[in-house]
């Protein structure tokens, strides 16, 4: 049976490297890459091209930047349209997604390097934020391929200096 636990008071801390995540995809998105060059270069042809077609999602570059006041993230979505990228955000969380379409037709051209620029790609990438945020005031502009988000810190996230009036004993 579930017993159910009393609520606490202790603060339990953020966790400050949780900016960067690790997905298995990513992993075999590597090696898949280094497979196709292993066989591309004696035989021009690699049977792994199609295998992980599924895992086409990718984790493009990022900045994260942090002030007293905000934060500020930057990711680099070559080719996308800022109609076909989402963004959702909840206090302490961010989340980008989107899709673009192939800017080739594959049929119509004969391939002598594929390196994934050309076809249709999937973004979905989610961010815990080491403080709160106020997700109704973020400003986001897309400006040559790079998503510039600008993410303003809760009041109760900004630190603030409080002045403590010192007495003296008697």
């Amino acid at each position: 049976m579930f017993t159910k636990k009393a609520p606490t008071t202790a603060l339990t801390p953020r966790n400050t490297a949780a900016v960067t995540r690790w997905s298995p995809f990513d992993e075999l998105a590597d090696m898949r890459r280094q497979m196709e060059d292993f066989w591309r270069t004696p035989f021009g042809y690699t049977p792994l091209q199609r295998m992980f077609e599924e895992f086409r999602a990718f984790e493009p570059e990022a900045d994260i930047h942090e002030t007293d006041k905000d934060f500020q993230i930057l990711v680099s979505l070559p080719g996308y349209k800022p109609e076909e990228v989402n963004v959702e955000a909840t206090a302490d969380s961010i989340t980008i997604q989107g899709e673009r379409k192939a800017l080739y037709d594959k049929e119509a051209k004969t391939t002598h390097r594929n390196n994934g620029v050309s076809e249709s790609s999937r973004v979905d990438i989610h961010y815990a934020l080491p403080a709160e945020i106020d997700p109704n005031n973020i400003k986001a502009t897309f400006d040559n391929g790079v998503l510039n988000l600008e993410l303003p810190k809760n009041a109760t996230a900004q630190p603030k200096t409080v002045k403590i009036d010192v007495a003296a004993t008697k």
